[in-house]
Protein backbone atom coordinates (compact mmCIF):
# COMPACT_ATOMS: atom_id res chain seq x y z
CA UNK A 1 0.00 0.00 0.00
CA UNK A 2 1.00 3.79 -0.48
CA UNK A 3 0.62 6.38 2.06
CA UNK A 4 0.48 10.18 1.10
CA UNK A 5 -0.63 13.44 2.85
CA UNK A 6 -1.47 16.40 1.10
CA UNK A 7 -2.48 19.43 2.80
CA UNK A 8 -4.40 17.89 5.48
CA UNK A 9 -6.01 14.95 3.93
CA UNK A 10 -4.28 11.62 4.67
CA UNK A 11 -4.49 9.10 1.28
CA UNK A 12 -3.90 4.98 1.73
CA UNK A 13 -3.48 3.23 -1.54
CA UNK A 14 -4.14 -0.23 -2.15
CA UNK A 15 -5.32 -2.90 -4.34
CA UNK A 16 -9.08 -4.87 -3.39
CA UNK A 17 -8.69 -8.73 -4.68
CA UNK A 18 -11.77 -8.71 -6.15
CA UNK A 19 -13.33 -12.70 -7.31
CA UNK A 20 -16.03 -13.01 -9.88
CA UNK A 21 -17.39 -16.85 -10.33
CA UNK A 22 -19.26 -16.44 -14.23
CA UNK A 23 -21.24 -19.18 -14.98
CA UNK A 24 -22.00 -17.49 -18.63
CA UNK A 25 -21.66 -18.77 -21.69
CA UNK A 26 -20.68 -15.74 -23.14
CA UNK A 27 -17.74 -13.73 -21.47
CA UNK A 28 -18.17 -10.41 -19.73
CA UNK A 29 -16.51 -6.88 -20.07
CA UNK A 30 -16.82 -4.44 -17.24
CA UNK A 31 -16.17 -0.95 -18.36
CA UNK A 32 -16.18 2.27 -15.94
CA UNK A 33 -16.33 0.96 -12.77
CA UNK A 34 -16.05 3.62 -10.14
CA UNK A 35 -16.59 3.32 -6.29
CA UNK A 36 -17.35 5.10 -3.39
CA UNK A 37 -16.46 4.30 0.21
CA UNK A 38 -18.03 5.38 3.61
CA UNK A 39 -17.37 4.84 6.95
CA UNK A 40 -19.85 4.57 9.96
CA UNK A 41 -19.52 6.83 12.87
CA UNK A 42 -18.28 5.34 15.73
CA UNK A 43 -20.64 6.83 17.84
CA UNK A 44 -23.73 7.00 15.41
CA UNK A 45 -23.26 4.19 12.70
CA UNK A 46 -26.30 5.17 11.07
CA UNK A 47 -24.42 8.31 9.76
CA UNK A 48 -21.92 7.70 7.33
CA UNK A 49 -18.66 9.46 5.85
CA UNK A 50 -17.28 9.25 2.17
CA UNK A 51 -13.89 7.64 3.26
CA UNK A 52 -12.26 6.36 0.16
CA UNK A 53 -13.10 5.89 -3.67
CA UNK A 54 -11.85 3.85 -6.52
CA UNK A 55 -11.39 3.32 -10.66
CA UNK A 56 -11.12 0.73 -12.70
CA UNK A 57 -11.42 1.34 -16.59
CA UNK A 58 -11.73 -1.95 -18.21
CA UNK A 59 -11.65 -6.07 -16.82
CA UNK A 60 -12.76 -9.19 -18.81
CA UNK A 61 -14.27 -11.77 -17.42
CA UNK A 62 -14.38 -14.52 -19.30
CA UNK A 63 -16.55 -17.71 -19.96
CA UNK A 64 -17.35 -20.49 -17.24
CA UNK A 65 -14.70 -18.70 -15.23
CA UNK A 66 -13.16 -18.00 -11.44
CA UNK A 67 -11.42 -14.46 -12.31
CA UNK A 68 -9.98 -12.50 -9.29
CA UNK A 69 -8.43 -8.99 -10.54
CA UNK A 70 -7.12 -6.44 -7.94
CA UNK A 71 -9.53 -3.18 -7.82
CA UNK A 72 -7.31 0.11 -7.20
CA UNK A 73 -8.93 1.92 -4.26
CA UNK A 74 -8.08 4.38 -1.84
CA UNK A 75 -9.00 5.71 1.30
CA UNK A 76 -8.98 9.27 2.07
CA UNK A 77 -8.94 10.72 5.64
CA UNK A 78 -10.26 14.00 5.82
CA UNK A 79 -10.58 15.69 9.37
CA UNK A 80 -12.76 18.13 8.23
CA UNK A 81 -14.96 15.65 8.07
CA UNK A 82 -14.46 14.24 10.96
CA UNK A 83 -15.10 17.01 13.43
CA UNK A 84 -14.65 14.75 17.14
CA UNK A 85 -11.68 12.65 15.41
CA UNK A 86 -14.02 9.56 16.14
CA UNK A 87 -13.20 8.23 12.90
CA UNK A 88 -9.56 8.67 13.01
CA UNK A 89 -9.49 6.84 16.62
CA UNK A 90 -11.57 3.77 15.22
CA UNK A 91 -9.34 3.57 12.30
CA UNK A 92 -6.54 3.83 14.58
CA UNK A 93 -7.90 1.51 16.95
CA UNK A 94 -8.87 -1.28 14.40
CA UNK A 95 -5.34 -0.89 12.83
CA UNK A 96 -3.64 -2.00 16.42
CA UNK A 97 -1.98 1.57 16.85
CA UNK A 98 -3.50 2.55 19.82
CA UNK A 99 -1.63 -0.86 21.60
CA UNK A 100 -4.59 -3.48 20.92
CA UNK A 101 -5.28 -6.06 18.40
CA UNK A 102 -5.88 -5.60 14.67
CA UNK A 103 -9.13 -5.95 13.21
CA UNK A 104 -10.84 -5.53 10.80
CA UNK A 105 -12.17 -2.30 8.66
CA UNK A 106 -15.95 -2.62 7.82
CA UNK A 107 -17.25 0.07 5.26
CA UNK A 108 -20.41 0.61 3.44
CA UNK A 109 -19.99 1.30 -0.75
CA UNK A 110 -21.60 1.56 -3.89
CA UNK A 111 -20.00 0.25 -7.77
CA UNK A 112 -21.02 1.83 -10.89
CA UNK A 113 -19.96 0.12 -14.12
CA UNK A 114 -21.87 -0.87 -17.12
CA UNK A 115 -21.86 -4.64 -18.14
CA UNK A 116 -21.37 -5.78 -21.49
CA UNK A 117 -22.90 -9.32 -22.93
CA UNK A 118 -22.71 -9.26 -26.41
CA UNK A 119 -24.12 -6.66 -27.95
CA UNK A 120 -25.82 -5.57 -24.88
CA UNK A 121 -24.24 -2.74 -22.30
CA UNK A 122 -26.31 -2.68 -18.93
CA UNK A 123 -25.59 -0.17 -16.31
CA UNK A 124 -25.24 -1.82 -12.71
CA UNK A 125 -25.11 -0.14 -9.37
CA UNK A 126 -24.00 -2.53 -6.45
CA UNK A 127 -24.13 -1.19 -2.64
CA UNK A 128 -23.35 -2.85 0.18
CA UNK A 129 -20.73 -3.28 3.15
CA UNK A 130 -17.18 -5.05 3.56
CA UNK A 131 -14.68 -6.26 5.77
CA UNK A 132 -11.04 -6.36 4.87
CA UNK A 133 -7.65 -6.05 7.20
CA UNK A 134 -6.08 -2.64 7.97
CA UNK A 135 -3.13 -2.05 5.32
CA UNK A 136 -1.15 -0.24 7.49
Amino acid sequence: STIAISGEVLTIGFGLIVNIVSANIFPIYLTNMAASAYYPFPDQPSVIVPIGDGYLDYQYVPVNSNTNFTFPFTIKYNPATDPNLSILGSIADKCGLTGGPKQDLNIQYNIQLNARVLLFTVPITIGSSANFPCPL
